[in-house]
């Protein structure tokens, strides 16, 4: 079973990666960035999908439907 180790304390992080070589570093920091990217666009995602409710409900209580306001924006 592996150890965890805290990757988000910078000392933890310097030894644990001490043996890598560049190459290996650099593929991390790629992976990492992909993870933050992904995570970055799910919570965009989510915001999105949050405000969209709120409008639609907002439209709701002013008797405006989804359709006619796509029409409106025409």
């Amino acid at each position: 079973m592996p150890i965890k180790t805290d990757l988000t304390d910078p000392q933890k992080l310097r030894i644990a990666t001490q043996s890598l070589t560049t190459e290996q570093l650099a593929t991390v920091c790629d992976r990492v960035q992909t993870l933050i990217d992904e995570r970055h666009q799910l919570r965009q995602q989510k915001l999105d999908e949050s405000n969209i409710k709120q409008m639609r409900g907002l439209m709701s209580k002013a008797g405006i439907s989804w359709e006619e306001f796509q029409d409106a924006l025409k």
